[in-house]
């Protein structure tokens, strides 16, 4: 793939990551405090992450634009801290995140984009990067952290969240390649628009 294709469909890519991420994570928030069950976002935000991650690395069949398409999303992400309302931690943490489940990504996937992975690789590595993240709260004293939580609420974080999002992964992994909206040609105009899209759904979601 030509070398600026690769940038647009990794920067499109991200930005899609980004918009998702402001507006599932906006949603799930708000029904964690409406349910009164803390951290519900673990159960879903991996597996959205890692299907535009997934899908750029099919695209583009090079394994490192993983890493491109999550450091745009997490780049996104962190223009909320331009929010004068918002903790900087409500922004730190989700870009930890990010950054961490494209390296579990990394591993899940083959170099051969057509090769599949397994259960129990996705949910080895999601146990893994969730706990590289938990350890790293609690060693740094982040605050508000999962790290700091109850104890029932961590271990549903590290297991009953990794089992959803393995199952989630697989079913979305059976999503087919060449879905016309994940193969069509990319423009700079594709980026522009993506980007600006998704900066202004960062900024805006928290709001609502």
């Amino acid at each position: 793939m030509k070398n600026k294709q690769y940038w647009l469909v990794a920067a499109v890519f991200g930005s899609m990551w980004g918009i998702s991420e402001a507006v599932a994570g906006t949603l799930i928030h708000g029904l964690s405090h409406f349910l009164a069950i803390p951290g519900l976002s673990g159960l879903v935000m991996f597996p959205i992450g890692f299907f535009f991650m997934h899908r750029a690395f099919v695209r583009t069949g090079n394994r490192n634009i993983i890493f491109q398409t999550a450091a745009i999303a997490a780049a996104i992400k962190l223009t909320a801290l331009a929010l004068p309302f918002l903790s900087p931690m409500d922004t730190i943490n989700p870009v930890m995140a990010i950054l961490l489940e494209s390296g579990a990504a990394f591993f899940i996937l083959s170099k051969e984009p057509e090769k599949t992975f397994n259960f129990a690789t996705v949910l080895t590595l999601a146990v893994t990067w969730k706990s590289i993240f938990v350890g790293t709260q609690f060693i740094a004293g982040i605050t508000p952290g999962i790290a700091f939580t109850a104890p029932a609420i961590l271990i549903r974080f590290l297991v009953i969240d990794s089992i959803v999002n393995a199952a989630l992964i697989m079913a979305m992994a059976k999503i087919p390649a060449d879905f016309r909206l994940f193969r069509k040609p990319l423009r700079p105009v594709h980026v522009g628009l993506s980007l600006v899209a998704a900066i202004v759904v960062n900024m805006v979601a928290p709001i609502l």
